[in-house]
């Protein structure tokens, strides 16, 4: 089973917690594209990332905060 992560290009395999690329060249994105086709479905990425940031593996921590990161720098520009 997967979940979408909240990162738009990369895909949560939930049996170990691999982030896979969306990158057709990947194998284990073609494994994911093949479940889809099955008719599956992943599970959607978490709305609010910050309510189980206890589950949250080290790598959604760290693309959580880089989004964060980014948010901030857009702000400070336009306060500029």
């Amino acid at each position: 089973m997967y979940r979408l992560s909240i990162d738009p290009n990369l895909i949560i395999r939930k049996s170990d917690g691999a982030y896979i690329p969306k990158d057709p060249l990947n194998r284990n994105f073609r494994e994911y594209e093949n479940w889809l086709s099955k008719g599956n479905i992943p599970e959607n990425a978490e709305q609010n990332p910050h309510e189980n940031e206890n589950t949250l593996s080290v790598e959604e921590r760290i693309t959580l905060l880089l989004n964060e990161v980014e948010e901030l720098k857009k702000l400070t520009i336009s306060q500029g």
